[in-house]
């Protein structure tokens, strides 16, 4: 199959979204010819991880997420976001290369997996002729939305997703594919022993720095639990608009000696945090089906993170859940698993037998489906 993947962001930032897009090339691109479109940059070190792989990258001019310019124009116009302003000045610059546009002509299929490039390509696609599959990690839930969508098939990112679509409009998707994790990173269960009481335990956040993510909620928790571990340590792995506010709350409660900031890291990187820290805090208001957790309890770290669906489908239950709101009993769980190295290692053998059916080489499989389904979908149309 000639596999294109259309995603703007995933030569320029280190999220959810590009991880997956990135490792499904890195395994379909062992088996077929597969292109990655995405957006150019000056900024070379995402771009340059991006490159290491058995697949072609090609690249267009646009207006980068989180700039000056980019908020500018939201700012300006109400409707847009920088994530759409994002998407469609990829689009338009897109469109202004017709050597580009034929090759996109010349696809077996197309895969989009945010909305907006979905709806945008999605169109492109059914004019040119080429089948496109949009794998669903978030976005609008509506048949206004899937009026306009012109995808050929559909693959639901979690089952909860999967659900919220059919429950809310009747709209049937019968494929779910969730993210993975890389086999490599998965250690032996006899070789995971938690952090005793007396030796050097830190907390450890990874994740977009943004407000539905949790993080303002999470400086106060580690504020408090400072109080009662004077010694404990907090690494925050990530980048987001928030990063002045989130400093300046830093600094506001005397913690930037106990506080790292590592900005975003190489996906690679982010697995010695993992398997360095001693629990896992993710305080989050909202998630599809996050990486962070299952990478998380892949590398045997105990996971402490917010009582949503999403997060009870990725981590199986297999975690402590709380209520992202209960700030008190973040506190108090946490105190108590910082003491109970036991409760830490039982944790840490139920996270990592859950992930061992996240591979990326699975997941990767099951998507390549999904892709092959979609091509003799529409032959099936075109046909009648």
């Amino acid at each position: 199959m000639k596999i294109c993947f259309i995603s703007p962001s995933a030569g320029t930032i280190t999220g959810g979204t590009e991880t997956i897009v990135h490792q499904f090339a890195r395994y379909l691109g062992k088996k077929h010819e597969v292109t990655i479109f995405t957006g150019r940059t000056r900024h070379k070190s995402t771009l340059k991880v991006l490159m290491d792989g058995p697949y072609e990258v090609v690249t267009v001019p646009f207006w980068l997420r989180f700039t000056p310019m980019n908020r500018l124009a939201s700012k300006l116009v109400r409707r847009l976001t920088p994530y759409r302003t994002e998407a469609y000045s990829f689009y338009y610059n897109l469109l202004l290369r017709p050597k580009i546009k034929r090759r996109i002509k010349d696809m077996d299929v197309i895969s989009t997996h945010y909305w907006v490039d979905s709806r945008l390509f999605s169109n492109l696609a059914f004019k040119l002729g080429v089948p496109s599959v949009f794998h669903i990690l978030g976005g609008p839930y509506s048949k206004e939305y899937f009026n306009a969508d012109k995808s050929t098939l559909y693959a639901a990112v979690s089952r909860n997703t999967q659900s919220l679509i059919s429950n809310a409009h009747g709209f049937t998707i019968e494929d779910v594919v969730t993210p993975g994790i890389p086999s490599h990173i998965l250690p032996d269960i006899e070789n995971i022993k938690a952090k005793k009481e007396g030796e050097q335990l830190s907390l450890l956040f990874v994740g977009r720095l943004q407000r539905t993510k949790g993080v303002f909620e999470l400086i106060e928790i580690f504020r408090r639990l400072v109080k009662q571990f004077p010694n404990l340590r907090l690494t925050i792995v990530g980048e987001g608009d928030i990063l002045g506010e989130l400093k300046e709350k830093i600094n506001m409660y005397k913690l930037e000696d106990k506080i790292q900031l590592t900005g975003s890291l190489p996906y690679n990187d982010v697995f010695k945090y993992y398997r360095s820290a001693t629990l896992l805090m993710f305080p989050t208001k909202s998630e599809v089906f996050p990486l962070v957790s299952i990478e998380a309890m892949a590398c045997g770290l105990p996971v402490v993170a917010s009582d949503i669906p999403g997060l009870r489908e990725s981590t199986g239950e297999n975690a402590v859940l709380l209520p992202p709101e209960d700030i008190d009993l973040w506190v108090d769980t946490l105190g108590r698993l910082l003491t109970d190295s036991e409760k830490r290692n039982q944790l840490s053998e139920k996270g990592i037998k859950w992930a061992k059916d996240f591979t990326w080489e699975k997941k990767a499989m099951e998507y390549e489906k999904v892709l092959k389904k979609a091509i003799k979908q529409f032959e099936r149309k075109s046909t009648k």
